[in-house]
């Protein structure tokens, strides 16, 4: 009888699938060929449900990532395929690629760029041709969901244990974000930054974390300029070093 490991995202059904920690169009060209990805076992059903808020996560990032670093690059010409009608297959997927373009335009607003950031030429409802960032909203939701993903993959691949009930809450980090915070986030970002940095993801994407008794925080960094904090609390049973027990 074969006994098959544990979905690592619902903890209850068996992980009969590979499922890549991170999504294998989130590694840049300049990725090692012989990197070996991360994968964990997962279910369908979760394989599925994470796949969707992965492509809402892209579809929000891509539209503004500075595809000239190399942390980035082929990022945005792969993901834009997607939406390119150029790119289908047949007049029906051209037409499906067309409304899928138009949605994201929808959603779409251009803002004053940062120093670093994919700039175009737009022109404003008087007449003058001005500098912009495209930024699609993200929904705070997904945002929370893929975080979730990550976390409970990769403590996965660090332990070899399938993380209990949890309490996530995550942000994207900016330099507004961590001066309203005051010291005490101040101090929050001080301690990860001095923990080493997981090579095994090549360029483009790392992570640290640290872990106190019932809680863990994670700091993720995507294609050099996407900072990402997050902050769990475990609330299953936990051993005697603090790390949720499977299916807890």
């Amino acid at each position: 009888m074969i006994v098959r490991p544990v979905c690592v995202y619902c903890g209850l059904a068996e992980g009969i699938e590979n499922e890549h920690v991170f999504p294998l169009s989130w590694y840049p060209d300049t990725t090692p060929s012989n990197l070996q990805r991360l994968t964990v076992p997962a279910c369908k059903a979760c394989n599925m449900r994470f796949k969707l808020v992965e492509e809402q996560f892209a579809a929000a990032i891509m539209m503004g990532l500075d595809s000239k670093r190399p942390e980035a690059a082929g990022l945005y010409e792969r993901f834009s395929r997607r939406w390119k009608p150029s790119s289908g297959r047949d007049s029906k997927d051209r037409q499906h690629r067309l409304l899928k373009f138009q949605s994201i335009m929808r959603n779409t607003v251009w803002t004053d760029p940062h120093p670093g950031e994919t700039t175009l030429l737009v022109r404003t409802p008087i007449g003058l041709v001005v500098r912009a960032a495209p930024v699609s909203p993200l929904d705070h939701e997904v945002l929370k969901l893929v975080v979730e993903k990550l976390v409970r993959g990769l403590h996965y691949a660090e332990t070899g244990l399938v993380l209990g009930r949890l309490r996530l809450e995550a942000s994207i980090v900016t330099h507004q974000f961590i001066v309203q915070g005051g010291k005490d986030l101040q101090d929050f970002f001080a301690q990860p930054a001095r923990l080493p940095v997981d090579k095994r993801l090549g360029p483009g994407l790392w992570y640290r974390r640290h872990h106190d008794l019932d809680s863990s925080m994670w700091l993720f960094r995507f294609w050099g300029q996407l900072p990402i904090v997050a902050r769990v609390d475990h609330l299953g049973p936990t051993n005697a070093k603090g790390v949720p027990l499977p299916g807890a």
